[in-house]
């Protein structure tokens, strides 16, 4: 089971997550700055088209020493690096960052509170902080064009903008194979680096988000990308219980591998619906029925002629328009990333996100293992998937318990995690010589049904239906941590 306390560097100082009790009172540091309440961020979007807002998080401390109310007063506070992370105990150990990014916002009042050597006129501060990608806005371009170039060349170029400028994200990546692609030349006079980076992931009619972890920047990659892949069971190492659960594969981002951590491979995850709290609600928009996919792009082999594509996605009137402009010059990387959207559109952005699900450790019970933990409070649309057992909403929809975790809330308070998560729609395409897995199977290997009497025994997590286990092709259990 997994539980960590979270580590806060706010401007090179460790603030203190923990408190100490002296005759039934809290008592804080009287040296650093100590956390009070709630830790939290907000991230994401809840749908496969919007483009996220960067990652927003706030927190309360006591700050004994008076050093932030000298930050405020000398302009000093605005600005500041702040980092979050866990430290990943266990099987993969090492640092998790949940957040990297500088303060925006920061107000401080007098506070009296008892310390570790007595009250202490001290201050309560409070601090917003955006991730780096909301620093892009404030960073402009120089007068000028940009070149006709590789969109790879084009990515560099916004990369190392944004480095000029301190934002400090290491790469801006898309998918590999459209790197070569020719871009047409773009006037930047005027323009930020955000307005940059909207433009080259629209080329790809792509939204895009950064992962604090990896300090990375990259398009959010489409479901429809990955055909037919197996569910498999599995039992977190950390988890006493050997609960048996449903995990989807190991993906690898396509999206850019430059450094050894890009080349790691995001765990599925697992939540049993029993841990969990949702609802059942679904809608339908414009967004999830689109007709037409309109590309608007400048053809270099005529002279830079303005071209537009037109792609039926479904023949019905009225039509509902996808539009989007490319720096792409020619049709030859135009055509495959509108073959790209067309599969988006007619494939997982057709079905609804599902409705928001709480974790709350405090309520339930601690998450088990830490590729569901990181799975869950990773504040990045990345290519990782969850299954979620047990959603009425899954089987109302009849759709694969197969999800992407697309953007949420995450709260840190009085040493438990609650984390609010919403999750946009996968594909699933059952693999060839599908078999679904049965009960003979499980008392085969000597496994048992939601019993946790003996504990020496493997046990079906409560969680698992047999609708679950409908898109489950075999029993070896997959042992993940």
């Amino acid at each position: 089971m997994v539980n960590p306390t979270p580590v806060i560097a706010l401007d090179g100082e460790f603030v203190r997550c923990d408190t100490e009790t002296r005759n039934g009172a809290t008592v804080f540091s009287s040296t650093r700055p100590t956390l009070v309440g709630a830790l939290k961020y907000v991230w994401g979007r809840s749908d496969v088209w919007t483009q996220p807002e960067p990652t927003v998080l706030t927190f309360t401390m006591f700050d004994p020493t008076g050093a932030w109310l000298a930050r405020v007063r000398d302009r000093q506070a605005i600005g500041r690096g702040v980092l979050v992370w866990v430290d990943r105990t266990g099987r993969r150990p090492g640092v998790r960052y949940l957040f990297q990014g500088f303060t925006t916002d920061v107000d401080v009042s007098r506070w009296r509170h008892n310390t570790t050597d007595g009250p202490v006129n001290g201050y309560r501060v409070q601090i917003q902080a955006v991730d780096r990608s909301g620093w892009l806005g404030n960073i402009s371009f120089d007068a000028g064009d940009a070149p006709e170039e590789t969109m790879q060349l084009r990515a560099v170029r916004i990369r190392n903008q944004a480095a000029a400028g301190g934002a400090g994200i290491r790469e801006f990546y898309f998918e590999d194979r459209f790197k070569d692609g020719q871009t047409r030349p773009v006037t930047v006079t005027d323009k930020t680096v955000l307005e940059m980076t909207n433009e080259m992931y629209r080329s790809f009619a792509d939204q895009w988000s950064y992962n604090p972890h990896r300090n990375v920047v990259t398009r959010i990659v489409s479901g429809s990308q990955f055909g037919a892949y197996k569910l498999t069971l599995g039992v977190p190492f950390d988890d006493p219980r050997k609960k048996i659960g449903i995990y989807p594969p190991t993906w690898t981002d396509p999206t850019g591998q430059q450094s050894p951590i890009d080349q790691e491979g995001y765990p599925g995850a697992y939540i049993g619906g029993c841990d969990v709290l949702s609802e059942v609600a679904l809608s339908a928009s414009t967004l999830t029925d689109i007709t037409h996919i309109v590309c608007q792009w400048k053809d270099k082999p005529n002279g830079y002629r303005d071209w537009v594509t037109t792609v039926t996605a479904r023949d019905a009137t009225p039509r509902r328009l996808l539009k989007f402009d490319s720096w792409y010059n020619n049709g030859t990387f135009v055509d495959p990333v509108i073959e790209d959207v067309r599969r988006l559109v007619t494939g997982e952005a057709t079905k609804p996100a599902h409705p928001r699900i709480t974790w709350d450790t405090q309520r339930t019970t601690e998450i088990a293992g830490w590729d569901t933990f990181e799975s869950l409070t990773l504040p990045a649309g990345t290519i990782r998937q969850v299954v979620v057992a047990a959603s009425p909403f899954t089987v109302d929809m009849q759709l694969a318990p197969v999800w992407h975790p697309a953007g949420g809330e995450v709260v840190y308070e009085n040493g438990y995690w609650r984390v609010g998560i919403d999750l946009a729609p996968s594909s699933y395409v059952f693999p060839a010589g599908f078999t679904p897995v049965t009960f003979g199977e499980f008392a085969a290997k000597g496994w048992r049904y939601a019993d946790y009497s003996r504990a020496e025994t493997y046990s079906l997590d409560n969680s698992v239906t047999y609708y679950d286990l409908s898109y489950v092709d075999n029993a070896d259990a997959a042992f993940v941590d």
